[in-house]
Parts: structure tokens; C-alpha cells; sequence
């Protein structure tokens, strides 16, 4: 059964390459083909009516907080979600609670081509 060691460097690779914030469920979407049919094999798909709290955006989400600099902004914020979908292997998933967790490495000042107030 994978765990938070086994897919740290593949949500390090992720947030590495993410200009902005990422949800687990962004973030296990965009895991290699592979680990990501691993994961939600094993631990289950994730979102409202998984009908399980552990699945696979919950192992993403440990292993994101193992790897951003600090759990508090701007390195990890929580969003409402309410109404938003998300698509994970291109399934169409809606969260399971009404706020979820957004991680990045940098902060905005640290992005290359991170949106800034004067472009938004």
C-alpha cells in the first residue's frame, strides 16, 4: 500500500512545478499515470460520497504538508470550495468537506510568472 514516503517526490515534482497554489486533488491529478492508478486503487477515489475519509487525496495532502516549508500562508491556505469541481484522471470529483487545503513551495514574490494584483 503506498505511502506518504512513497509519493513525497512526486508531489515535491508537482508543487515544484506549479506557478501558483495546488489542492490535493489538483496535485494527485497531475502525479505520473502510473502512481496516480496506484494510489486511487489502494486508497480509493476521493471527493464527496467516497463514502471513506482516507482515500487518495488525503495521502497526497499528508505528504504535501511533509513537504511545503510551513503550514501556515502562504505556504498552505484553505479555500471554500462549495460549488467548485475538481478533475482527477479525468473524472469529475467535488470535495468532501467545504474548505480544502491549497499548498505551494514559493511564495508569490518567489514564482516566476505567478499572476500579481496588477495582472489579475
Amino acid at each position: 500500500m503506498p505511502s506518504t514516503n512513497d509519493v513525497r517526490p512526486y508531489v515535491t515534482a508537482v508543487l515544484e512545478e506549479a506557478v501558483n497554489c495546488l489542492s490535493a486533488y489538483q496535485i494527485l491529478d497531475r502525479l505520473p499515470a502510473e502512481i496516480r492508478s496506484q494510489v486511487i486503487a489502494e486508497r480509493g477515489m476521493p471527493g464527496s460520497g467516497a463514502g471513506k475519509a482516507f482515500t487518495a487525496a488525503s495521502l497526497v495532502s499528508m505528504a504535501a504538508a511533509q513537504v511545503v516549508p510551513s503550514l501556515e500562508p502562504p505556504h498552505r491556505i484553505y479555500v471554500d470550495c462549495r460549488g467548485l469541481t475538481f478533475s482527477v484522471a479525468g473524472s469529475p470529483v467535488v470535495a468532501g468537506h467545504e474548505a480544502i487545503a491549497f499548498y505551494r513551495l514559493r511564495t508569490q514574490e518567489e514564482m516566476p510568472g505567478a499572476p500579481t494584483e496588477e495582472g489579475v
